[in-house]
């Protein structure tokens, strides 16, 4: 499931930047419009799996967290670059996203 869903990310990430990019979209709106998507797909895959959304120790929530912040803070940067960088540049920017991801969750 978790590759489908990569996929379908990977096919549909490049289709909202050109849309963004085409008219002109705020950056920050565009930001809170991903993050909202984002949470609400993961809470739907949580409920379809039966899974709890409760966090049973303090210091995953605080890793989680500290993820979470670093992530937003790419994500907005990734999305205010695609008005001053060519497009190609910032796929290739954005598709390093899971390499920041392992330095911040093991090193």
């Amino acid at each position: 499931m978790s590759y489908v869903i990569f996929a379908i990310s990977q096919i549909v990430m490049p289709l909202a930047f050109l849309y963004v990019n085409d008219n002109k979209i705020n950056p920050i709106e565009t930001s809170i419009l991903r993050g909202f998507a984002l949470v609400l797909v993961n809470v739907l895959i949580a409920r379809y799996y039966d899974m709890t959304l409760d966090f049973k120790y303090d210091i995953n929530f605080k890793n989680m967290n500290k993820r979470n912040i670093c992530m937003v803070i790419q994500g907005v940067a990734v999305t205010m670059a695609q008005f001053y960088l060519p497009l190609p540049i910032v796929h290739t920017i954005n598709f390093f996203s899971p390499i920041f991801i392992f330095i911040i969750d093991y090193c």
